[in-house]
């Protein structure tokens, strides 16, 4: 996958985070469906850096800066969260899943870790070391 294409599915993925942090703007309905269309350009992030993941980890094994592994273990937390997100997100939908014929839990604790988790992800997010 060229430069160009790595860049604009990550600024895709940018801007409906943005969106995603602003589910009173955009009404619980939006903030859901775009949370689910969030699936895809990750998995093409994820599919897209493959070769630099494989290359990291193998040096994490042999020789790594404390750099190098500061950001293994920022973007593998940051890989944790958003899977915790976006999973605790399907659970308590309120919309989306339930349209598709999901059904999903009402639950405070569940809205608890999905909130908890989103202020760690913009921690961790904050934190990348370029």
């Amino acid at each position: 996958m060229s430069r160009r294409a790595v860049f604009t599915v990550d600024a895709i993925l940018l801007a409906l985070y943005l969106l995603l942090l602003a589910p009173r703007l955009t009404g619980l309905a939006w903030h859901e469906w775009i949370g689910l269309a969030m699936a895809a350009p990750i998995l093409v992030h994820v599919l897209a850096s493959w070769r630099w993941i494989r290359t990291t980890a193998g040096r994490l094994l042999v020789k790594a800066t404390p750099r190098a592994r500061i950001n293994a273990a920022l973007n593998t937390a940051l890989f944790v969260m958003i899977v915790i997100e976006i999973s605790s997100g399907v659970a308590i939908s309120r919309v989306a899943m339930p349209r598709l014929g999901v059904a999903t839990i009402d639950d405070r604790s569940w809205r608890a870790l999905h909130n908890l988790t989103l202020n760690w992800l913009l921690l961790a997010a904050g934190c990348i070391w370029r």
